[in-house]
């Protein structure tokens, strides 16, 4: 779980965290944000915490189960999201 302190961090610090964490450059950050935004997530807080879980499952999957950095094909950021979001359902 993500503290509170960063999840409500400014968005540049959040955009920073995801990177050293998860590897996520700014453009594949975007992405990520406004389609969930765009999916519903208009809490500032609640988008934040689906994007660190998307970012864990998504890590924990290209590595076997243990959270590495990643590295999103084209075109494979979208359809992961989809997926993603459908078992957040």
């Amino acid at each position: 779980m993500i503290s509170a302190e960063t999840v409500n961090s400014p968005d540049l610090v959040f955009q920073q965290y995801c990177k050293e964490v998860y590897g996520v450059n700014r453009g594949v950050y975007n992405t990520i944000d406004e389609w969930f935004f765009q999916a519903g997530a208009v809490s500032v807080p609640e988008r934040r915490q689906l994007i660190v879980d998307f970012l864990n499952d998504l890590s924990k999957a290209a590595a076997g189960g243990e959270a590495v950095p990643l590295k999103v094909g084209k075109g494979g950021l979208v359809p992961a999201l989809h997926t993603f979001w459908r078992t957040c359902a």
